[in-house]
């Protein structure tokens, strides 16, 4: 499905019934096909939408407007710019940082193939900009029930920059750590995810 959207056709899926709905977004190099196993596990009581952001899956690709507003390190930068630039680029970076486990063949191969179909733009967003982006009053604005999960061997997001970004600057939030994951929780550990998921929901959102 396509949803018009600050001048962008925007690509969606939309499944399941039920409150509340939850919304899935994907990490830079994926598409609304990362979360699918952790929906899967969930829309049979829950609406799940999960969208391609600008650039990526289906989703238009306009040439700018790519900032976290719109949809920090120097030194990963310039390696972060190549990142999927063909596919022996994008399996380095999905074996080597993104994942601590090894993923099936065709989820591999799924999320190798997401990350070379973005649009050049959309991939040279992140490093060039949105890594840099200050959000922390944004973060620390946040007043509703919050948990973050998070994999124990997540090398994008580390658990203790996590800890002192996010989790300290959300009131009452709760981090939760998955044992021997990395930082595509929803393609290593969709069942834990989605279990996790379903826990807190019923545990803070009256159905």
């Amino acid at each position: 499905m396509k949803l018009w959207a600050n001048g962008n056709n925007l690509s969606y899926h939309d499944e399941g019934k039920g409150v509340p709905a939850l919304v899935f977004l994907h990490h830079w190099g994926g598409s609304s096909r990362t979360s699918a196993g952790v929906r899967q596990r969930l829309s049979a009581k829950y609406r799940t939408v999960a969208l391609d952001f600008r650039g990526w899956g289906e989703s238009d690709a306009p040439e700018e407007g790519y900032s976290i507003v719109d949809m920090t390190n120097d030194v990963q930068r310039r390696a972060m710019l190549g990142a999927y630039d063909d596919a022996a680029s994008a399996a380095g970076a999905l074996d080597h940082v993104l994942t601590a486990e090894p993923l099936t063949g065709e989820l591999r191969q799924q999320a190798i193939e997401d990350s070379l179909r973005g649009a050049p733009q959309a991939k040279r967003a992140w490093p060039t900009s949105g890594r840099a982006e200050d959000v922390a009053a944004d973060i620390a604005r946040i007043d509703v029930p919050t948990i973050v999960i998070t994999g124990e061997l997540d090398k994008v997001d580390p658990v203790p920059i996590l800890q002192r970004d996010v989790v300290e600057r959300i009131r009452g939030t709760r981090l939760e750590i998955l044992r021997g994951a990395g930082h595509l929780l929803p393609v290593e550990r969709p069942a834990d995810l989605a279990e996790s998921i379903g826990r807190f929901v019923a545990r803070n959102v009256a159905s």
